[in-house]
This record gives structure tokens, C-alpha cells and sequence, in this order.
């Protein structure tokens, strides 16, 4: 069955409108990841404290845990840009999305929404 050339364009810019509205949180739960990878080492290596060559590690190691340091920093400079940049393309567009989903009435078999605590 072919799928007609008007239905391919509007399945492609869903797919590019969802993408694109998912980035807020998608860019903000990486940085987030990276930043707790940084922690989970300070944690296991440094007994909490910041990655920094110490005398009981060799510099082969502290450059290893120094590189590690630099790509998690490189992943949430990165991924608060994308948060930053997609925060100024879609203010309008997201307020509006709040704007709808606060003033109707979502239902789910399993879930009770505030709205319709409201109407009990």
C-alpha cells in the first residue's frame, strides 16, 4: 500500500514538532545524568570531594578520571545550550501547550488529574 506524498510531509513534521517540543526535557534530564556521572565519581574515587590528582593515585589514573570530568562538563555545556536555545525558538508555543492542558480535562483509566478532582 503506498502512503500519498501529503501524508508522508504531515507524518514527518509530527514526528519533527514532537522532536522538537521533547528537547526542553530531554536536553535538561542529560545534563542532569552527566552531572550525577561527575558525582558518582567524586563519590566512588574522591570519598566526595572534587576530581583533583591526589597521592593516592597515579597520573595515568587522574588523567583518565580528568577526561572523564572534561566529557560529562562537554555533555551539560551542550545539552543547557540545546535547553537555552530551544527555550528562546518556543516560549510562545510552550506557554500555550500549559495553557491547554491546564484548562482541559485529561483522562487515563488509572490516573486522576487535578482537573477532575475539581469536578468531584
Amino acid at each position: 500500500m503506498k502512503i500519498s506524498l501529503p501524508l508522508k510531509i504531515k507524518s514527518y513534521y509530527r514526528l519533527a514538532t514532537q522532536w522538537l517540543f521533547s528537547t526542553h526535557s530531554r536536553a535538561l534530564e542529560q545534563a542532569y545524568s552527566a552531572a550525577l556521572g561527575i558525582r558518582d565519581i567524586e563519590n566512588e574515587y574522591f570519598h566526595g570531594e572534587k576530581i583533583s590528582p591526589n597521592s593516592s593515585i597515579s597520573n595515568n589514573v587522574f588523567a583518565y578520571f580528568q577526561t572523564s570530568l572534561n566529557k560529562h562538563l562537554q555533555i551539560i555545556q551542550l545539552r543547557l545550550l540545546e535547553f537555552k536555545v530551544t527555550s528562546s525558538i518556543l516560549p510562545e508555543s510552550i506557554t500555550h501547550v500549559k495553557e491547554i492542558t491546564s484548562h482541559q480535562s485529561f483522562h487515563d483509566s488509572n490516573k486522576v488529574y487535578p482537573d477532575e478532582e475539581n469536578k468531584s
